[in-house]
């Protein structure tokens, strides 16, 4: 039994668009990339299907028909979309298509077909045969040369447009002088709706200034003879990325004026399409205020917009599928909506006005959990009144509900009264509804309530008397269900909308729409089956569940205080996970990859690839990242707020925070952390990012693989500045530069999240005794996502998502082809069975609390994950599987590149792996980490616990791999590598002697030692030292004072006997513990004081 009251019509099964529809809407995208999706309706309701599948059909053999002739593409599309919009077509086909690679007869066959392409587009219902005899033989009764006049008429409607000539972002409520501006850019920019991004990013003013000037260079543009519309698709074509070549061809330009014109217009599509980098006023930088030239800025614009303008690059979205998504199977109801029902069940009978504040709670989770879906299956069980209250210009799904106006009046007045009678309204015309005749199950009465009557009430009748007696009514209305404690649900989802102080009080004091809803809401009758929902991901858990000392409104004493517990236990993560996989093919399919974690990943990415294969990854990708940093464009490094950049780190390497940060909050609720326990008190708050690999993809393509494009000034230096450039033009293919700059990776976005975790550490918000091995998390993550990788025939490559080999891994670390490293172990045999047919996969770590086995290590494989040891694990800090490939039959390995250390290559370079290779547990094994952040020197008498037998993990019967990361030791030249002592087991209560004696079955351990930071290849100086400032970061407020002997002295004075009498920095040193093997402290103290001393940046966003 369900009703929906207030869900949209497309969330409907019979609403939902049909497979075929949703396919040729895709296409019509690909092929129209710069129209808006009221084009494609338009026409398709026009058309009809069938005509539009004909037209799609025969523009794409077109386009393959000039392809494979060398006709550029880029002219063709460009010149295509100019042929569909009003004006001169005749000039177009003359000055932009360049057809003389083809014959005069393939001339004329492609001319006139593009012609009538085109008209049908403009003009669907004057074509009534059947498009293709249409293509080839044209109308009896229309010439092209009758088409082209058609085209060529400005004053011509087209009939695929909506009725009004206003684009759909147009508000009217919006102010006038703003309404202009869009208006001169919708004029000036053909299809393009980025007027909000470009007004967001400069200002009004800006905007106004960069109109006037663009209007003035058409003008002088136009007096050389081609029309307005022809600049306007040239220069929408140059801010686009589209080549420069038909800038300088198509323009004909000749005259030192002309030429002025044109460098303005380079300038201006410049600003267009960086207007952040612009720091003088437009027109100084117009007239040539600038440090780059002319052919830098046409070099920077050429680049393509994901790489080249990354901060402006929004998420697309594809509304179909999002929409199909809350129709497919809902999994695990059992152990998520019946909890949720009955504990809303519970509450809706213990609802007291003497005892509770009112009888709501909130579900609270992160992002793509499923609190939506949850709502909708609630419905299936009583009746649900759903109002979404997402803005209008949102582009999330749902779309916002018609009765969220009536939620969020514009001029609030009264609106105590006001919400009394609107959920007065509700509720009286749902109880009449239900108590129609033959009304016995709501199921088959979805979005048949209609709520309309709020304007229709009698002017007298009083909002509590009205809402009191919908309440009694809806309650009687109800009595058929089985279960009657819970009658009705008030759903209101994206709730932050309500947090904004908007009304005034009856006493002139300013408050919350929420608060005041509260309050009406707890006028609701007690034992009516009445109870009301909030849900939302963008708002802090305190806004709807406060703890009882941060409450707003406990100054509010006349009714109860308590509060019902928030929701937040929704078991959907896995839900629609693949079953494991039998073969490394199977093992690195995207679609079962992206089944691990939140259910709607895996369902958006499997139908997306379905229509269009070629952007899915990375438009899944630019979601996810979108999730964890809560906005749909990327800030650039200096930006990033603190929950961003623990959202980032979170999902790759989960450093604990502390649970009385107000931080947790703020991932539940904004970056996509999981709330895992919150106290009865609402104060204290655990968050935590599970293990879900397009989240470690996502952040690990920002922190990794981030490019940008270096433009070089008049000096040939880099514009960029500070060290990263270099960094990674020298370590990661430096010459991509060159004199006329170029793609470079960098590493802002990795060097700032380390800077601010060792200041979280200083704080206090991240345990300093895990330091080390977090470094050890990055540096491992890192060398992952770096090394080449291996491509599976037939299955695509998810960048920071792909698996390798273990010897190149090794050669990533250390710089050196796996014959020159230096191995400790008892056979060479087992060195080289590792290296010859070890794999690794991951790219993220997650913490465990037990000790695993092999069994375990190949769940791990599945998920792409390395774990992170629980407390007090003998042996190990972190583990990741090895997968040793069978011997035979022996998979074909093409190696693609033969470069050995140079991270150009190793970023770019693969191995194909052609034959299939079988999973089995049998082949597993493993290597385990072992980190040193000491001062001092290691006592290598305990090596024999770096090994399996100690650590107690069982299942494995092959060599495995250990690595020592000694990170603040001496790096020597060349390394030195130390004896290990043969692994023994752990003493234990009955057998206390058992760590004296050597294992026999535990011989097969290889080892490699890493001595300081500068020993690890991967690492630019720059990364260096970040990380050097977080492992000699300590969580005590003597950090904080670092150089100043006065707040110093003081400290020892408040706290004596903390810090040492002749240390004036509070440095206090570990014991120096060792024995003859140990190593000496070397130059510790002076990588110490070379420690960049960490301060908060000033330009830290708060958000």
């Amino acid at each position: 039994m369900s009703v929906v009251a207030g869900l949209p019509a497309a969330f409907s099964a019979q609403a939902s668009p049909t497979s075929i529809e949703a396919q040729e809407r895709l296409r019509f995208k690909d092929l129209h990339p710069d129209f808006e999706d009221d084009t494609f309706m338009a026409l398709w309701n026009a058309a009809g299907a069938d005509k539009v599948q004909q037209y799609h059909n025969e523009l794409e053999a077109l386009f393959k028909r000039l392809a494979s002739a060398n006709v550029d593409k880029e002219s063709c599309d460009y010149g295509f979309r100019a042929l569909l919009m009003p004006g001169p077509a005749s000039g177009v086909l003359e000055e932009i298509f360049d057809f003389s690679q083809l014959s005069k007869e393939n001339q004329a066959d492609v001319t006139s077909k593009l012609i009538r392409l085109a008209y049908f587009h403009r003009f669907p219902k004057r074509v009534n045969s059947n498009l293709t005899d249409f293509l080839k033989d044209g109308d009896p009764g229309l010439k092209d040369a009758d088409m082209l006049i058609a085209l060529d008429d400005p004053t011509s409607k087209p009939e695929n447009q909506t009725s009004s000539g206003l684009s759909a972002a147009c508000n009217p409520r919006e102010p006038a002088s703003k309404a202009v501006e869009r208006a001169r850019f919708e004029d000036l920019h053909p299809k393009d709706d980025s007027f909000m991004t470009l007004l967001n990013a400069v200002g009004l003013d800006k905007v106004r200034q960069y109109h006037d000037s663009l209007e003035n260079v058409f003008k002088e543009l136009t007096s050389s003879g081609l029309p307005t519309k022809h600049y306007r698709i040239m220069f929408s074509c140059l801010y686009k990325a589209r080549p420069s070549g038909h800038l300088v061809k198509n323009m004909s330009i000749h005259s030192s004026k002309d030429n002025n014109a044109t460098s303005r217009l380079i300038r201006l599509a410049h600003f267009k399409r960086f207007s952040k980098r612009i720091d003088s006023t437009l027109k100084e930088f117009i007239n040539g205020s600038s440090n780059l030239t002319e052919k830098q800025m046409i070099t920077a614009l050429e680049q393509p917009i994901e790489l080249a303008d990354t901060q402006s690059k929004p998420i697309a979205w594809e509304v179909d599928i999002l929409q199909a998504g809350y129709q497919a199977p809902y999994e695990r109801s059992d152990i998520i909506i019946q909890p949720i029902l009955s504990n809303l069940r519970t509450w809706a009978t213990m609802w007291s006005s003497k005892e509770y504040k009112a009888p709501y709670t909130s579900i609270i989770g992160p992002t793509m959990i499923g609190k939506t879906r949850a709502l909708m299956q609630l419905a299936k069980h009583v009746c649900v009144i759903y109002i979404c209250l997402r803005p209008e210009v949102s582009s999330g799904q749902p779309p916002r509900s018609v009765l969220a106006d009536p939620l969020l009046p514009d001029t609030p007045h009264n609106l105590h009264e006001h919400y009394a009678r609107f959920l007065g309204v509700v509720l009286d015309t749902a109880a009449a509804f239900f108590l129609r005749p033959r009304v016995t199950e709501m199921e088959t009465q979805q979005d048949k309530l209609m709520l309309h009557n709020l304007q229709n009430l009698p002017p007298k009748t009083k909002g509590i008397t009205l809402l009191e007696n919908a309440v009694v009514k809806m309650s009687d209305a109800m009595e058929f269900l089985k279960n009657t404690r819970l009658k009705v649900v008030l759903a209101i989802d994206e709730a932050r909308n309500l947090i904004k102080p908007e009304a005034l009080d009856d006493k002139g004091l300013k408050i919350s729409y929420f608060r005041m809803l509260r309050r009406v809401i707890s006028l609701i009758p007690a034992k009516k089956g009445f109870f009301t929902v909030f849900t939302d991901t963008t708002s802090r858990v305190a806004n709807f569940s406060p703890s009882m000392d941060k409450d707003p409104s406990l100054r509010i004493l006349k009714g109860g205080l308590k509060l019902f517990p928030p929701i937040y236990r929704l078991a959907t993560l896995d839900s629609i996970a693949r079953p494991d996989p039998q073969t490394w093919k199977e093992l690195m399919l995207p679609t079962r990859l992206f089944s691990y974690g939140s259910p709607f990943y895996g369902l958006y990415y499997n139908d997306l690839r379905e229509f269009r294969p070629e952007s899915a990854m990375g438009n899944l990708l630019d979601i996810a990242q979108g999730k964890l940093l809560c906005e749909e464009s990327t800030s650039s490094p200096s930006q990033l707020s603190k929950p961003q950049i623990f959202a980032l780190f979170g999902s790759i390497i989960q450093p604990q925070m502390s649970t009385i940060s107000s931080l947790n909050s703020e991932l539940v609720s904004s970056h996509a952390a999981h709330c895992m326990r919150i106290n009865s008190a609402c104060d204290l708050i655990t968050s935590d990012y599970p293990s879900q690999f397009v989240y470690a993809s996502a952040a690990n393509r920002l922190l990794t693989i981030t490019k940008k494009f270096v433009p070089k000034d008049k000096t040939n230096r880099s514009v960029a500045g500070g060290d990263a450039g270099g960094d990674a033009g020298e370590d990661a293919g430096g010459d991509a530069g060159g004199d006329a700059g170029g793609v470079q990776y960098y590493d802002e976005y990795l060097i700032d999240c380390i800077n601010e975790l060792a200041l979280a550490v200083q704080n206090g918000l991240v345990a300093s005794g895990d330091v080390g091995e977090i470094a050890t998390r990055i540096i491992l993550v890192r060398a992952a996502c770096m090394t080449k990788k291996i491509n599976v025939t037939g299955v695509p490559s998810i960048p920071c998502g792909s698996s390798a080999r273990l010897q190149d891994f090794l050669q990533t670390l250390t710089g050196k082809d796996c014959n020159e490293i230096q191995f400790g172990s008892m056979r060479k045999e087992d060195q080289d069975t590792l290296l010859r047919r070890g794999r690794i996969f991951f790219n993220h770590f997650n913490l465990i609390q037990y000790t695993p086995n092999a069994r375990v290590f190949l769940k791990m494989l599945y998920r792409g994950l390395a774990v992170q040891c629980r407390p007090y694990q003998p042996g190990f800090d972190q583990l990741f599987t090895i997968y040793l490939v069978p011997e035979s039959p022996n998979p074909r390995v093409q190696l693609k590149s033969k470069s050995k250390s140079k991270f150009k290559s190793e970023l770019t370079s693969t191995s194909e792996v052609e034959d299939s290779i079988p999973l089995n547990v049998a082949n597993i094994t493993f290597c385990g980490i072992q980190t040193k952040n000491q001062k001092g020197g290691i006592d290598w008498r305990d090596s024999y616990k770096w090994s399996k037998s100690y650590a107690e993990i069982e299942g494995v019967n092959h060599p495995y791999l250990v690595m020592l990361f000694n990170l603040r030791g001496p790096t020597k030249t060349p390394p030195e590598l130390h004896a290990w002592r043969s692994p023994r087991p752990p003493a234990t209560d009955d057998n206390p002697g058992a760590d004296d004696n050597p294992c026999t079955d535990d011989k097969q351990r290889v080892y490699i030692e890493f001595s300081g930071l500068e020993m690890i290849h991967c690492l630019t100086p720059s990364i260096r030292a970040a990380l050097l400032g977080l492992i000699v970061t300590e969580g005590d407020i003597m950090q904080h004072e670092k150089g100043n002997p006065q707040n110093v002295t003081w400290l020892k004075i408040v706290k004596p006997l903390v810090y040492r009498e002749d240390d004036i920095l509070g440095d206090n040193q570990d014991d120096k513990r060792g024995d003859d093997q140990g190593d000496k402290p070397g130059d510790d103290q002076r990588k110490i004081s070379e420690a960049p001393i960490l301060q908060p940046r000033q330009k830290r966003r708060i958000k």
